[in-house]
C-alpha cells in the first residue's frame, strides 16, 4: 500500500513539473565589447599571488609631513600625501579601492629615504580599516622609484 501511494505521488509530482512544459528558451547572440585597459573606471583583475587586502599602486608624492599626522583618528608617523596615478594590481578583500587621481594620506611602514616631492613611485600597500569601518587607509609596505 505504501509503495502504491509513493509511486502515485511520484507520478503526480513529475507530471506537474513546470520545467518540462515551458517552451525552449532562445538565446540571442551578443557581442562582447573589449574594455580599454586604460579606462579609469576599469578595475585591475584580482591577483591570486597577492595577499588579501593589498594593492599595488603607481602614486605621486604631493606633500611630506615631518610631524605625526592623524589618519582615521590615530596619530601616525612617516605620513605623506599621495596622488594615485594608476592601480596596477590588487588582492582580494579590498573594501575601498582608490580611484585614479584620488589624493590621500598614506603612511609608510618604514621611514622612506630620499623621496622628494613629485616623485613617482610604485608601491605595495596594505589596506586598514578605520575605527568606524566606513573608511579605510593604506600603509605602504614596500616601494620603488619609477622615475
Amino acid at each position: 500500500m505504501k509503495t502504491l501511494i509513493l509511486t502515485l505521488l511520484f507520478l503526480i509530482g513529475n507530471s506537474c513539473d513546470p520545467i518540462s512544459k515551458e517552451a525552449p528558451v532562445q538565446i540571442a547572440e551578443t557581442t562582447v565589447e573589449s574594455v580599454d585597459s586604460n579606462d579609469s573606471n576599469s578595475l585591475p583583475p584580482i591577483q591570486e599571488s597577492m595577499n588579501p587586502g593589498e594593492v599595488t599602486l603607481k602614486i605621486k608624492i604631493m606633500e611630506v609631513f615631518d610631524s605625526t599626522q592623524d589618519i582615521c583618528g590615530v596619530s601616525q608617523t612617516n605620513v605623506m600625501k599621495m596622488s594615485v596615478k594608476e592601480i596596477l594590481s590588487r588582492g582580494s578583500s579590498i573594501v575601498n579601492l582608490p580611484k585614479k587621481n584620488d589624493e590621500a594620506l598614506m603612511n609608510f611602514l618604514i621611514a622612506p629615504v630620499d623621496l622628494p616631492l613629485n616623485t613617482l613611485i610604485e608601491a605595495k600597500a596594505k589596506e586598514g580599516l578605520c575605527r568606524d569601518a566606513s573608511k579605510t587607509y593604506y600603509t605602504i609596505i614596500s616601494y620603488k622609484i619609477v622615475d
